[in-house]
C-alpha cells in the first residue's frame, strides 16, 4: 500500500495538537507532519514532495498561502490538491 503524504500547516500549536489526536489512527494509511508556521513549512516542501498541504491562511508574517504558492504544478502530479 502506498502511504499518502499529508502536510499540514498552522502556527497555533494547539491546533495541530488537536490535529494530532483527531487523525492519530490514520498515521497507518499515511504519514503526516505538521508544521508549527510557514518557515518551518518551506524547509519540510524543500525536502519531501506531499500528496496533500492544507495551510491556515491567516498567520503572523507570511500568508499561509505562501508556502503552497511555491508548489510547483508539476511537483508531484497535476492532481496534486492544495488547500487553505
Amino acid at each position: 500500500m502506498n502511504r499518502k503524504t499529508i502536510l499540514f500547516i498552522d502556527d497555533e500549536v494547539n491546533v495541530l495538537n488537536a490535529l494530532r489526536r483527531i487523525l492519530r489512527h490514520q498515521r497507518t494509511t499515511s504519514e503526516l507532519d505538521f508544521s508549527e508556521g510557514v518557515d518551518d513549512a518551506l524547509v519540510r516542501l524543500q525536502q519531501q514532495t506531499y500528496d496533500l498541504v492544507l495551510s491556515d491562511v491567516m498567520m503572523p508574517g507570511k500568508s499561509g498561502l505562501h508556502p503552497i504558492s511555491l508548489i510547483p504544478p508539476h511537483a508531484h502530479s497535476f492532481d496534486t490538491p492544495r488547500t487553505t
